[in-house]
């Protein structure tokens, strides 16, 4: 069975939205304490697989290729997870790791 998991990023406060701050239903919608589909909120969902150091790899994460310019952010698109090298997210990528996250380590995507 396959884990489902979220985690929600507010880009007003510049931080990850903690645990019952975000509520999603059965219908497959959502809410926040801030007010139903607040701006600024991000949700990023659980791929189900761990990086070599077991890791929990979401939507939004940077993972670290095999050299310094090789780094790939973690997309879902044309309904499967991918990397933004156009690379399937599979099991088996045991040479990366999640190195930050869209959000708070921009600077790794220069």
């Amino acid at each position: 069975m396959r884990i489902i998991k979220f985690r929600a990023w507010d880009n007003h406060k510049g931080a990850w939205c903690k645990d019952g701050e975000i509520l999603l239903t059965l219908d497959g919608d959502w809410r926040s304490n801030f007010g139903e589909h607040e701006d600024g909120i991000e949700l990023q969902q659980f791929t189900g697989l761990l990086d070599k150091n077991e890791k929990e790899i979401y939507e939004g994460d940077i993972l670290s290729g095999r050299n310094k310019n090789d780094s790939v952010i973690v997309i879902f698109e044309k309904g499967c997870f991918q990397m933004n090298n156009g690379f399937e997210l599979k099991h088996g990528i045991p040479h990366r790791k999640v190195i930050g996250n869209i959000y708070e380590n921009p600077e790794l995507l220069k």
